[in-house]
């Protein structure tokens, strides 16, 4: 049985198939955001809607930011869903993404045919919900830019109440970030009368959303799929050399893409989070490519213990059946499917109200969650 947290509580879940990412949090006082989105597979609706409707939870007036870190596929699928119903959310997005470039890839995309899980398609329809909320007094329709060291929320705290206050950072990207991704999306811009479906992944993630959430004591930080380049003003080394980011250390960490090596930095660890913080990330997979590989695992359990996966390593791979077991299926007129792999939930909560050993985090693992240190099979 599910149950809504408690108006203290602080809550992410983390959702992940193998193919797509979501991170929902409660952050007291019935407010909630969401960052991302991916699907259930069973459904084919939005994990985190699906999550609020088990817990009794009106999206329209509880959810308070909705966030698209990045346009990949494998974190908008259903992200216009969300916002349309989240109809008190601000939307945020990348600096990048309001850009004429992108606004012209956007408008390219036209003729998207039947490009399932296009994220052009998906971000264009987002901005056609936001167009029909023009004129709405209490309803922002343009979308809030993320930038470097930016609090894109912020709720005040009440005492008496047992509010705590909430800050809601984008740490990325950076400037000289977002002037590599419009130059990358610059290559992208079709000829005229060219098809237009899906953004090809050809490159570093320079346009990522990493964010820092604060509630009362207690911080997160959720890494997108931001990755390392190796400069002083891009990526992990430019949110480091920030002097104006908040100065906090979080005790979580949504590891950044998929505890790839590419997304990886030791000093993250070293200044950003606390020593053994609670680790949580989703796999990818997807044709050859498999995250995280057997070096990225031991990479991340050799930092924290406490480290969690959506779902295990199989991804969306069909599981093998024995060669007579295929050959009766198919003599008897079966026809064999490839199953989809389910939704996986890592859910971490405790009372944002109290520090220290009074209150630490418990996490529980839903519907094929795991810890990492199990997901090689070992």
């Amino acid at each position: 049985m599910v149950t809504a947290p408690n108006k203290s509580d602080l809550e992410l879940s983390l959702f992940g198939p193998g193919y797509g990412e979501c991170v929902l949090l409660h952050v007291g006082a019935s407010d909630w955001l969401v960052v991302d989105s991916c699907l259930n597979s069973d459904s084919g609706r939005p994990a985190a809607l699906e999550y609020l409707q088990k817990l009794g939870v009106d999206p329209a007036t509880s959810v308070r930011l909705v966030v698209a870190t990045h346009w990949h596929d494998d974190h908008i699928r259903g992200l216009s869903t969300i916002v349309e119903a989240c109809t008190a959310a601000t939307f945020v997005c990348s600096g990048a993404v309001q850009q004429k470039e992108f606004l012209t890839l956007i408008g390219a995309a036209g003729t998207l045919g039947s490009a399932t899980g296009s994220g052009l398609r998906e971000f264009k329809r987002i901005l056609e919900v936001l167009r029909t909320r023009v004129g709405a007094t209490t309803l922002t329709p343009a979308p809030k830019l993320a930038i470097a060291d930016r609090c894109l929320w912020r709720r005040k705290g009440n005492a008496e109440r047992g509010v705590a206050e909430v800050e809601v950072w984008s740490l990325s990207p950076s400037d000289a970030s977002v002037k590599l991704a419009l130059s990358e999306i610059r290559t992208m811009l079709p000829n005229s009368g060219d098809f237009v479906g899906r953004v090809p992944v050809t490159g570093p993630n320079h346009a990522a959303i990493v964010l820092l959430i604060r509630v009362g004591e207690v911080s997160l930080l959720l890494g997108s799929d931001l990755e390392e380049l190796g400069q002083e003003d891009c990526g992990w080394s430019g949110i480091l050399a920030s002097s104006s980011r908040p100065a906090t250390r979080c005790s979580v960490y949504k590891v950044a893409h998929h505890g790839s090596k590419t997304g990886d930095l030791a000093g993250v660890w070293g200044e950003l989070l606390t020593e053994s913080p609670e680790a949580v990330l989703t796999p990818f997979v997807r044709g050859n490519v498999s995250l995280p590989s057997t070096v990225d695992v031991a990479r991340i359990l050799g930092r924290t213990e406490k480290a969690y996966v959506t779902a295990r390593r199989e991804g969306g791979r069909a599981a093998k059946r024995a060669p007579i077991i295929e050959k009766a299926i198919g003599e008897m007129g079966g026809k064999l499917s490839r199953r989809n792999p389910p939704c996986g939930q890592v859910r971490l909560q405790r009372d944002a109200t109290k520090v220290g050993e009074v209150s630490q985090w418990d996490v529980e693992l839903i519907n094929g969650a795991m810890p990492l240190k199990g997901y090689l099979g070992k």
